[in-house]
C-alpha cells in the first residue's frame, strides 16, 4: 500500500514581531460589552497570591508569545483574584461581593460550585456556556483546551475524547510530528480519471491549515487503520486545501484560487456556499449527487457510522437516526 508522509506543524504561529508580549487581561464589564458586538470564547483565570503554582502558571504559561496571541486574538480574557475584595458585575447583571464570613470572592463560589482550588479556568464558549478545568496548565495542556473552545469542536466531541485524541497528534513536549498517512488522499483530477473508469462514492475533505482541529481529523480521525481501510475501498478521497492554488474543473465548473486580498479556493468557497467553517467535509455518490455536508469535528468513533450509512448504501432505505439504532460499530 501505497503511504505518505505528513509533516504536522504544532498549532498556529502567532508569535509573529509586532504581536503583544503581554495578555490583555480583561474586566468582567469590558467583556460583557465586547461578547455583546462579537462572540468569542471567554477565558477566567483564578489564581490565589499565595498560591505557589498559581504564580507558576503565571509566569510560565501565560508568558510564552503563543499562549499571550492566542488568547488575546481569539479569546475574552479575565483575571480573577480568587481573595479579591472588588465589587464584580458579572455578565447577567448580577453583582457579586466578597462577604465577610467567606474565605473566596462570591462570584469564584458562584462559578466553581463552591469547589475551589487554585488555580483553575473557567472557559466559556460562544453560546455562554461554561466549564470548569482546575490545576496548572502548561503551555502543552492549555493548548488542547483553548483549540477545543476557539474552534468550536465542543459542538460534536466530548472533551474528554478531544483531549484524548489531541494528545495523540501532539503528544506533549514534541513542537512537530511525522504520522504516516495510510488512506491515499487524491487530487480532483486524478479521481475524476479513476471515476470514468469505475463509479464509486466520492468523499472530498475541505480543509484548513491554519485549522488544528482539521490536521487532527487529518492525521488521526480519518487515518484510523479502520477507517482508512474502508475509505480506501469505497469512496474516492479527494482532499482540497482553503487556499490551494491548483485550478483544476468539477462537474463543468472550472475552480481556481480567488487570488488576494483573500485568497481562498473557489471551489472551497462553493462547496461550503462560503461558510468557513473546517474541518468539513462532503459526500457524493456514484453519479456525484451531493449526499451530505458536514462541517464539524469528527473523531474515528463518530465517522464510522456516517461513513458505513452512505457506503453501504442504507441511506436508500432508511433515514440517519434509524440506522444508528441498529449498527454495531
Amino acid at each position: 500500500m501505497r503511504c505518505f508522509l505528513f509533516i504536522l506543524i504544532v498549532l498556529l504561529n502567532f508569535s509573529m514581531s509586532g504581536q503583544d508580549t503581554t495578555i490583555s487581561w480583561l474586566s468582567f464589564e469590558e467583556t460583557a460589552l465586547k461578547f455583546q458586538e462579537k462572540q468569542k470564547p471567554i477565558m477566567i483565570f483564578m489564581y490565589a497570591e499565595d498560591d505557589t503554582i498559581s504564580e507558576k502558571m503565571i509566569k510560565e504559561t501565560f508568558s510564552k508569545n503563543e499562549v499571550v496571541n492566542y488568547l488575546n486574538i481569539l479569546y475574552y480574557p479575565i483575571k480573577l483574584n480568587v481573595y479579591s475584595n472588588d465589587t464584580i458585575t458579572f455578565f447577567n447583571n448580577t453583582k457579586f461581593y466578597k462577604l465577610p464570613d467567606e474565605k473566596y470572592h462570591s462570584l469564584v463560589n458562584f462559578l466553581t460550585g463552591d469547589s475551589v482550588t487554585s488555580p483553575l479556568m473557567v472557559i466559556f464558549n460562544k453560546q455562554a456556556e461554561g466549564r470548569v478545568f482546575y490545576g496548572f496548565k502548561n503551555r502543552d495542556s492549555i493548548f488542547a483546551t483553548l483549540i477545543y473552545y476557539s474552534e468550536e469542536i465542543y459542538k460534536s466531541t466530548t472533551y474528554e475524547d478531544w483531549e484524548e485524541i489531541y494528545f495523540k497528534a501532539y503528544p506533549p513536549g514534541q513542537q512537530q510530528i511525522m504520522t504516516r498517512l495510510i488512506i491515499r488522499w487524491q487530487t480532483i483530477d486524478e479521481m475524476k480519471t479513476e471515476f470514468e473508469q469505475k463509479p464509486k462514492k466520492i468523499l472530498i475533505d475541505l480543509y484548513d491549515n491554519y485549522s488544528v482541529a482539521s490536521t487532527v481529523m487529518k492525521t488521526q480521525t480519518y487515518n484510523k487503520k479502520e477507517i482508512a481501510e474502508y475509505l480506501n475501498k469505497n469512496f474516492y478521497r479527494v482532499s482540497v486545501e482553503l487556499r490551494s492554488t491548483q485550478e483544476f474543473e468539477f462537474l463543468g465548473v472550472t475552480y481556481k484560487n480567488s487570488g488576494p486580498p483573500y485568497n481562498y479556493h473557489q471551489f472551497v468557497y462553493s462547496v461550503l456556499q462560503g461558510n468557513f467553517k473546517f474541518p468539513a467535509f462532503i459526500i457524493l455518490d456514484e453519479e456525484m449527487n451531493l449526499l451530505d455536508r458536514i462541517q464539524v469535528f469528527l473523531t474515528p468513533q463518530a465517522i464510522d457510522p456516517i461513513l458505513h450509512f452512505y457506503g453501504d448504501n442504507y441511506y436508500k432505505t432508511q433515514n440517519y437516526e434509524e440506522f444508528l439504532k441498529n449498527y454495531k460499530k
